[in-house]
């Protein structure tokens, strides 16, 4: 199980989910005259809806889903942490042990206040770049 959750993950990060549009095209056969009749109209989402989803991973699991409404700003992803990271730590490492947290580059992560938030947890940090795409 945890190999094939593994492989999932792999498969599906950095990856932006679209399901309301088909990048296919659609083609409508009409007559003469009914150029704007409803049947004739292919209906659009101009933009579609999106979700994004914090959660930490481990050698020891998996935490906590967190669904972010919006756009992750600072301030959130601070609340997100003292909220949702720390509770998941002292449950993983009860007694205090040393543990490498491994961050993307996205703007809200290197704010002043977060990196102030980083240093009183005395935890070491790893950044890496926001996508695969980036590496190359």
């Amino acid at each position: 199980m945890k190999a094939k959750r593994l492989n999932w993950a792999k498969q599906w990060r950095d990856k932006d989910v679209d399901f309301c549009r088909s990048n296919k095209a659609q083609f409508v056969r009409r007559r003469r005259g009914e150029k704007f009749h409803f049947d004739c109209i292919v209906q659009t989402v101009k933009h579609s809806t999106k979700i994004m989803i914090w959660s930490v991973i481990s050698g020891k699991g998996t935490g906590r889903l967190y669904v972010v409404k919006g756009m992750m700003r600072h301030y959130q992803y601070k609340y997100v942490l003292q909220n949702r990271l720390i509770p998941q730590q002292e449950e993983w490492f009860p007694n205090g042990e040393q543990y490498i947290f491994m961050q993307d580059g996205f703007p809200c992560h290197s704010v002043r206040s977060n990196k102030a938030f980083w240093a009183e947890q005395n935890t070491r940090l790893l950044n890496s770049p926001g996508s695969l795409y980036e590496t190359s």
